[in-house]
C-alpha cells in the first residue's frame, strides 16, 4: 500500500545520507538566500521574480529551489 510519502525531505540535497557535496551546497545555498534576503523587502513581487530568472537563466541557480528572491526556501 502507498502511503503518500515518496521522500523524507523537500530536496534531495536535505536527504540522507549526508556527503561533503551536499553540505556544500547547502552552504552556498544559505549565502544566497542571506545576501537576497537583504534586498527581498526592497523588491516588489515582480522585481523578486525578474531577479531569479535571471539567477536562474544566467547564474545556474537551480530552478527547482523557487530562487533566493522566492519567499519559499528549504528549511524555512
Amino acid at each position: 500500500m502507498f502511503d503518500g510519502l515518496i521522500a523524507q525531505s523537500a530536496f534531495w540535497l536535505e536527504a540522507e545520507p549526508v556527503t561533503d557535496g551536499k553540505r556544500a551546497l547547502r552552504e552556498r545555498l544559505a549565502r544566497a538566500y542571506a545576501v537576497a534576503g537583504k534586498w527581498r523587502a526592497d523588491f516588489s513581487e515582480d522585481q523578486r521574480r525578474a531577479a531569479d530568472y535571471l539567477l536562474v537563466t544566467k547564474h545556474g541557480f537551480p530552478a527547482y529551489m523557487a530562487g533566493a528572491f522566492s519567499s519559499a526556501q528549504p528549511g524555512a
